[in-house]
């Protein structure tokens, strides 16, 4: 399964890698912005058992709370697939409640965090 998140991911993946280390601009950041968003949105239609609809309940059966605070401060490094991926999706709808809080994840690189975290999962 670890195989099929980073290959349905490559192409984002690819532009992160691109921007990771250097300062991104509000353009670079939208761009990518959409594209994760897009890719996320199809992987959870075509893996309904990751449950990520359910993300709250993901991430609180992770130890972790639906709030800005703990999705910025959580150790990614410790979290399994589904948690990861919860936290993505988590890190996407705050979007609704919190205008650019998603640019706060990228500016602070837990999307970053995170991507690297699914490549370790797949290794």
């Amino acid at each position: 399964m670890f195989i099929i998140v980073l290959s349905e991911l490559t192409n984002v993946l690819l532009a992160l890698n691109e921007v990771s280390n250097q300062a991104m601009s509000f353009d670079q950041y939208k761009l990518i912005e959409w594209r994760l968003q897009k890719e996320l949105c199809r992987f959870e239609m075509k893996h309904p058992e990751l449950e990520m609809n359910r993300f709250i309940k993901t991430l609180e059966e992770n130890d972790l709370e639906w709030s800005m605070n703990e999705m910025h401060a959580v150790d990614v490094s410790k979290l399994n697939l589904k948690a990861v991926l919860a936290l993505l999706v988590g890190i996407f709808c705050s979007e609704k409640c919190i205008e650019e809080s998603q640019y706060s994840f990228f500016q602070d690189k837990k999307i970053f965090q995170c991507i690297e975290r699914l490549k370790i999962l797949n290794s």
